[in-house]
């Protein structure tokens, strides 16, 4: 009985190498974006949850006018396996206007940091493709699915999967404010082993929309 447990975790475990899915304890150090990755916490309804962090030695700021920076991947020279840059941008620009659409009502938006009383920045650091129902983001880079691979996940159904992660800073502060990571994922794109599955920008679109208006409605929540 042993022995048939100890060939069940060894196949499992062949098969999340044979993905490139690292283990869940190595996807917890982040990308580097955020201060402290390890300090974050869930928190939002079932279901749409993501990750948090509120300083509390950072005075929270009265914010009324707003800067936001251009949405940009990070690291800066990121490369997302199987993604061409064109698709990429194309996804910076939809959601860094459709958060300047869900903000403006709400703030005053500015030209320039020092005319704001916060700045937000947004990063995507994680694009790619996933087995559909994935309760966290182990990305599954497409190419690794599509080639030669032949294991028990060829046939299943894909979802595009990303991470926007933010940073909330005053003026004049040391560190940030307020710290988030956000999972997004797509309704699903197809199977494994069809050539006709690919990750297309307009997948990602619903899920950027969604997320926005969160985003929106929890920064101009009362606390």
């Amino acid at each position: 009985m042993k022995l048939r447990r100890h060939i069940g975790t060894l196949a499992c475990l062949a098969l999340l190498v044979g993905l490139g899915v690292p283990p869940a304890s190595s996807q917890t150090t982040g990308s580097g974006f955020l201060s402290n990755h390890s300090r974050l916490a869930k928190v939002g309804p079932l279901g749409d949850r993501h990750l948090s962090y509120t300083d509390p030695d950072v005075a929270a700021p009265q914010i009324q006018s707003l800067y936001i920076l251009p949405v940009a991947r990070f690291p800066a020279e990121a490369r997302f396996d199987g993604i061409d840059d064109a698709l990429v941008a194309e996804l910076l620009a939809y959601a860094g206007a459709q958060l300047r659409a869900q903000l403006g009502p709400r703030y005053k938006l500015t030209d320039s940091p020092n005319d704001a009383d916060a700045t937000l920045q947004v990063a995507l650091t994680a694009l790619a493709a996933q087995p559909e129902g994935k309760t966290a983001l182990d990305l599954v880079p497409l190419r690794l699915i599509t080639g030669p691979v032949k294991d028990a996940a060829l046939g299943k159904s894909l979802e595009v999967a990303a991470t926007f992660e933010i940073r909330l800073s005053a003026p004049g502060a040391a560190r940030p404010w307020r710290e988030a990571a956000y999972p997004l994922k797509s309704k699903p794109i197809g199977r494994a082993n069809n050539s006709k599955t690919h990750i297309t920008a307009d997948a990602l679109k619903p899920a950027i929309e969604r997320w926005s208006t969160a985003l929106a409605e929890q920064l101009s929540a009362k606390p």
